[in-house]
């Protein structure tokens, strides 16, 4: 979806059906935990009733913004605006960190324990995304000054920019959650 001119019309429609998805399973988690949570029932699974709450809330604020990302792209096809050979390489890069990203957040989501370097590789990576934002920022901001992007084009630019850093703000919060640090 994001290389080329063309936005896939059906993987857009598949992306937009899935963020509806999370929206449904957010709101039945958050529905069943807190019945749960008035309950009787001990301290532990108190706290854990309430982990599971809060990644449900991260993952789906993840699913908005990929969804934001989708519509900005699609704003860009709809105005008939360019994005520079080098802005997109440098969104191309953070969607693929971004997602490698995701993926380890996701993969250890799933398992039963945890192992002790996942925070700190995790705060590491996610550093990492953050850092190749900010330069991809600077240097589409380069290009603006040098007349090589255009201003209108440099806000949804940097919308994208930042809409990867929140998804990986999010899934970071889930590894917080993962490793018990927060």
């Amino acid at each position: 979806i994001l290389a080329g001119e063309q936005v896939d019309t059906e993987k857009a429609e598949i992306i937009f059906q899935k963020e509806n998805d999370m929206d449904v399973v957010q709101k039945e988690v958050v529905e069943f935990l807190g019945d749960v949570m008035s309950g009787n029932i001990s301290h532990e699974a108190v706290e854990e009733s309430r982990r599971q709450v809060r990644m449900a809330d991260e993952f789906e604020s993840i699913s908005d913004y990929i969804t934001a990302i989708l519509k900005l792209r699609m704003k860009v096809r709809d105005g008939q605006l360019h994005i520079t050979l080098e802005g997109q390489q440098d969104i191309l890069q953070l969607h693929d960190m971004t997602a490698k990203y995701l993926d380890l957040i996701n993969k250890t989501s799933v398992v039963d324990n945890v192992q002790p370097e996942f925070y700190s590789e995790a705060k590491t990576k996610g550093t990492a995304v953050t850092i190749f934002m900010k330069d991809s920022r600077t240097r589409h901001l380069t290009r603006v000054v040098d007349g090589k992007a255009s201003p209108l084009k440099s806000l949804i630019f940097t919308d994208m920019l930042t809409s990867y850093r929140r998804i990986k703000d999010h899934a970071f919060n889930i590894a917080e959650v993962l490793a018990g640090e927060k």
